[in-house]
């Protein structure tokens, strides 16, 4: 018999492990130790196992590599198998524990906020799945804190500017996440005031102006906004939301007025004086009354310095002005005045005031009163008096009314859908007397009186 060589015996080797004892050849396949990751750590390729050439199998494994947020969180079994060239498999196991990673979500939009505002860093949300305790840290210009303690930012020491925080929260397992916003540190305003003005209380309301803004802010000029939309005056006499100064609500002294401009985080005030100029003439009342013929005003004074005349003036719509109907002497003394207007009186709303004139040329004007007539009035507004609510009746379909106060001005207008019969819920408005103005699908206008309480 012929005495084999080794290379005879390499090459028959497979064939006798096959036909004679194939568990003494087998490859015995090996795994590497187990791991921890984290949820958000980036796929990786499998390694580590032995001998080379198996296939990995397991939950969010494929095609040889391992994607941790594919898995979800949590002990992942990995399963590797070899397979020899006998066809024989060998497999063993290892495990990946995923642990669950923060999740944080910016404010990618940021605005400019006020230089000496101290306020704490919450552009970011920060939450993780299992609810476990999170350390989290913010880094950024103006950023002090602890995790224990809590992060605040200052803008003084970070400066004027748009400035990059960077957060980072990170769990007992070591995994992490972080995110970055922007904010703005925004320069404060510069306002100025105007001298002292005089008025008369006998003057009708007039719109107070002089505030200036002289240094505006970063966020104005990047929005352009209007200065005096965020322009607010305050003080006695100065009518609730709005500009517009009222002598006769005020009264006589020397009345303090504080100009405020406010836009976004940012503020500043300055204060100025506005002083009552005596007069030449003191009212206690001024009335009207009227009737299908005539409207009668009636007057009293209790005081009259130097005194020369009343010019008695009316208008339709006070916005365009007055005319003046005559022009009546003053006694000297206290005294009581009546005037009758003959002139258009019908079912229309007439503006009333008084021009009071001293013999130094000098001027004041009383309130403005009206007066409406009688007529035939075919609209009937109710409850009357009213608050919040009114029902507007009338013989023909209604497009449209309007609500006037004792200025002449409308403080509410709608529009109607051509009913006869409407419930109007009404914004709230000073209490007193207005006039209610209808107009019906024919152009037909209508007034009646609505008292607000």
């Amino acid at each position: 018999m012929p005495k084999l060589s080794s290379f005879n015996i390499i090459i028959f080797l497979p064939v006798v492990c096959l036909l004679v004892a194939p568990s003494v050849c087998k490859a015995q396949a090996s795994c590497p130790a187990n791991i921890s990751v984290c949820e958000n750590t980036a796929p990786f390729a499998l390694s580590g196992a032995s001998p080379a050439g198996g296939v990995f199998s397991g939950a969010g494994v494929v095609n040889g590599n391992f994607n941790p947020s594919g898995a979800g969180t949590g002990i992942k079994t990995i399963t590797y198998t070899y397979t020899d060239v006998n066809n024989v498999s060998s497999v063993c196991q290892f495990n990946i524990t995923v642990n669950a990673a923060p999740q944080i979500a910016c404010n990618l939009g940021y605005s400019y906020k006020c230089q000496t505002e101290l306020r704490p860093l919450n552009g970011c949300g920060i939450s993780i799945s299992t609810g476990e305790p999170l350390e989290v840290t913010w880094s950024g210009p103006g950023v002090s804190g602890s995790p224990a303690l809590g992060y605040q930012f200052d803008p003084l020491i970070a400066g004027l500017g748009l400035h990059d925080f960077t957060v980072t929260a990170k769990t007992g397992s070591g995994c992490q996440e972080s995110g970055s916003m922007k904010d703005g540190v925004d320069q404060t305003y510069s306002v100025s005031c105007p001298p002292m003005q005089t008025f008369s209380i006998t003057d009708p309301p007039f719109t107070l102006t002089g505030g200036v803004v002289i240094q505006g802010s970063i966020e104005d000029a990047l929005v352009g906004i209007n200065s005096d939309e965020y322009a607010k005056y305050t003080g006695p006499g100065v009518l609730p939301m709005s500009r517009t100064f009222d002598p006769a609500t005020a009264g006589e002294g020397i009345h303090e007025i504080t100009y405020t401009y406010a836009a976004y985080s940012c503020s500043a005030s300055c204060t100025y004086q506005l002083k009552s100029s005596p007069l030449p003439v003191r009212l206690t009342s001024f009335t009207a009354s009227a009737d299908n013929e005539k409207v009668t005003l009636l007057w009293k004074t209790n005081v009259e310095k130097n005194f020369k005349h009343f010019d008695v003036q009316k208008s339709k719509d006070p916005e365009h002005g007055f005319f003046a109907l005559t022009t009546i002497p003053g006694k000297g003394t206290s005294s009581s005045y009546a005037f009758d207007d003959r002139e258009n009186p019908g079912f229309l709303p007439y503006y009333y005031r008084l021009k009071m004139t001293d013999h130094d040329g000098s001027f004041g004007f009383s309130s403005v009163i009206w007066a409406i007539g009688k007529g035939d009035q075919k609209v009937t507004a109710y409850p009357n008096p009213a608050s919040r609510e009114i029902t507007i009746d009338a013989p023909e379909a209604l497009t449209e009314f309007a609500l006037i106060n004792s200025f002449g001005k409308p403080v509410f207008t709608d529009k109607l859908n051509k009913g006869k019969n409407k419930q109007i819920t009404l914004p709230r408005l000073p209490a007193g007397l207005y006039l209610l103005k209808t107009i019906t699908s024919s152009g037909t206008s209508s007034f009646s009186k609505v008292l607000i309480e």
